[in-house]
């Protein structure tokens, strides 16, 4: 007979970030699969609202953190927090190499089989996101020993995109356990919203626009790609909405200012999809799935997406609304394509339902019981 899953958060599960969402369906997805044996393990400062009742994580003060060994506060209170209930858990479901990878040991130990979610290939997403956190660049080497032991001593790998299972394998080898891509998917089973067919004109981009993979997918739309948005389709609008527009997102606004339109934190995102045609993601770096363009999905229209961003949305590539580019003559061909796409008087909802048949939570469920059956028998 099972005993009880522990499912270890670094993520604050309340906000709308990409971590946090596919931190919370995977969350939400074994509760469903196991309900009532799921006990939920995060940073006490994130233990609010409906996580209050979570196990709560504390803070390391200075001194703690520089001498522990480990780069996160997780690994000694988890380690007594086994020790203390003994024989409760038989598994433990972790997010990340770079916080699993120093705790595999700890946990084998306390007799738990230990599955890990890669959101990404951690290393790509450090060094593309270059912060204090990773020392300006200067961590891969910390970040490659986490990663790597948690691949390996994972009883269950599971990935959200096949490209970044291809990047674990290309760089770490191949592993003996269950590797398995079960993807992104919805945190809830959400009725989707009714939008019509619009017919303004309107390219839109949204997501948080002052981030660092923000600053250089915009900046590489300004140098590369927005004249041929000019040349492909003069009379449309750009429209760039989401939080606190940086720098690079003005300098585009000045090249054109009669057509590009900056909406900073709107109030209703549903707004915005309302009123687009094409929602473009031009987002150049980073790993993992990129949950911005769930939302156009989501929303029922046409993508065009850089191929960074394609990760994850294999089962897209052959849809007529959803056309990948990464270079200028196929930016320009995947944007005329869906400009003439938009001249049919498509239906949203046949987007939606294609959307729902693979992001859709229930969908996630099955995928994510078929990955976990092959290591844990219900």
């Amino acid at each position: 007979m099972m005993k009880r899953i522990l499912f270890l958060s670094t993520s604050d599960l309340s906000r709308r970030s990409g971590g946090a969402l596919g931190t919370l369906a995977y969350y939400n997805a074994i509760c469903k699969l196991y309900p009532g044996r799921v006990d939920l393990m995060m940073p006490e400062e994130y233990c609010v609202a409906s996580f209050a009742n979570a196990i709560k994580v504390p803070k390391r003060n200075t001194s703690q953190a520089i001498l522990s060994a480990s780069l996160h506060r997780y690994k000694s209170f988890l380690a007594n927090y086994l020790r203390e209930n003994k024989g409760i858990y038989d598994v433990c479901f972790l997010n990340g190499g770079i916080y699993a990878g120093d705790m595999m040991d700890m946990i084998h130990e306390n007799d738990c089989i230990i599955i890990v979610l890669h959101h990404n290939f951690e290393r790509e997403y450090q060094m593309d996101n270059k912060s204090l956190w990773t020392l300006k660049g200067m961590t891969p080497f910390l970040v490659i020993r986490n990663e790597k032991k948690a691949y390996f001593k994972a009883d269950c790998n599971l990935f959200v995109s096949q490209e970044d299972k291809e990047l674990f394998v290309l760089h770490y080898g191949n592993v003996e356990t269950p590797s398995i891509v079960t993807g992104s998917f919805e945190p809830s089973e959400n009725k989707l919203p009714i939008y019509e067919h619009s017919k303004k004109n309107i390219i839109a981009i949204t997501g948080s626009l002052n981030t660092i993979q923000t600053m250089s997918g915009i900046k590489d739309l300004t140098n590369n790609y927005y004249n041929i948005i000019l040349d492909v389709c003069p009379n449309w609008k750009l429209l760039i909405a989401g939080r606190n527009p940086n720098d690079e997102v003005y300098n585009l606004k000045s090249k054109n200012p009669q057509n590009i339109e900056i909406i900073p934190n709107p109030e209703n995102m549903d707004d915005i999809f309302d009123g687009a045609s094409i929602y473009l993601c031009p987002t150049n770096v980073g790993g993992g799935i990129k949950l911005r363009v769930l939302d156009g999905l989501k929303a029922g229209l046409p993508i065009l997406v850089h191929k960074v961003s394609s990760r994850g949305y294999g089962y897209y590539y052959d849809k007529p609304y959803f056309k990948v580019y990464h270079d200028k003559e196929s930016f320009r061909q995947g944007l005329n394509d869906l400009v003439q796409y938009c001249k049919v008087d498509y239906n949203r909802n046949l987007i939606q339902t294609d959307f729902k048949n693979y992001f859709g939570f229930s969908k996630g469920c099955e995928r994510l019981k078929s990955a976990l059956e092959l290591i844990y028998k219900k």
